[in-house]
């Protein structure tokens, strides 16, 4: 052994050993630190036993079962968002009482119809005491499509630009729309429709609500667009008010354009047949 040792390492001579020697025999023995390493390691691996394995059974059988009752659709989604549309659903519950509180549907005859009534000519704002048209889609006279220039025929002379609109059946502008509603006497109301304020036309916009900005389910066929009101601009003769109900908010236009146009009556203390 004594001799095969020298052999390796060439201890041929009792004198110094060499640099070559010295890093032959540091690695011989990190290679047998690695052999003790890996046999400790071998010998420490746990073996799964009987026990184990019925202990882990045992476990499982213990786990609870996941619900198998049908989820609805808000509880599917995160908490917060659950949240957030079980109150959005809620506000909107709301603002349903409080326009079933404020307007009334009634019949082209004047009649007051129930609040879940499929149609209906005209609303009834008892917050302004204001009847209102409610427009069409069946592509007649007043039909919800139809726009009209703004026009007054007055002892002072006539202002605006007369039939400039697109409509059916009559001259597409304010006053001839207003004439032919009065001749009619919708709503029961003769000769008591005009072209509304500003200021009356925007006391039905909807606080929450956009394109359209209204109270759709007693204003249906509400276009997202510009609608004329009577106010007229103090600083030019061919200028007047419109209302956007895409946003609510209020234009000053050439009354030679075409707007949509939503009449009014009123106001009225009470509302009955008249």
């Amino acid at each position: 052994m004594r001799k095969q040792l020298r052999q390796r390492y060439r201890l041929h001579d009792p004198g110094p050993l060499g640099l070559g020697t010295i890093c032959l025999m540091v690695f011989d023995l990190l290679v047998l630190a690695c052999l003790v390493w890996g046999l400790l390691w071998i010998t420490d691996v746990p073996t799964l036993s009987h026990e184990t394995l019925a202990s882990d059974e045992a476990s499982y059988a213990a786990t609870p079962a996941l619900p198998t009752h049908k989820l609805s659709p808000i509880d599917m989604q995160q908490p917060a968002e659950g949240a957030e549309r079980r109150a959005r659903s809620e506000n909107t519950e709301s603002e349903k009482r409080q326009e079933g509180e404020r307007f009334i549907k009634i019949s082209s005859g004047g009649d007051v119809l129930d609040e879940s009534a499929p149609s209906w000519s005209c609303t009834y704002d008892m917050t302004t005491r204001l009847v209102w048209e409610v427009k069409t889609r069946d592509g007649g006279w007043r039909d919800h499509e139809h726009r009209y220039s703004w026009y007054r025929d007055a002892e002072s002379g006539s202002t605006g630009k007369k039939d400039g609109g697109s409509c059916y059946q009559l001259e597409c502008d304010t006053q001839a729309f207003i004439e032919q509603l009065n001749e009619e006497g919708l709503c029961a109301q003769p000769a008591s429709w005009r072209l509304p304020t500003q200021k009356e036309l925007q006391s039905l916009d909807h606080p929450t609500r956009f394109n359209p900005d209204a109270y759709t389910e007693f204003f249906p066929n509400v276009m997202s667009g510009q609608y004329w009101s009577a106010s007229e601009n103090q600083y030019s003769a061919t200028l007047a008010w419109s209302v956007d109900f895409a946003n609510g908010i209020s234009y000053v236009s050439e009354k030679r354009l075409s707007r949509y146009l939503r009449a009014v009556s009123g106001p009225h203390k009470d509302w009955v047949k008249r």
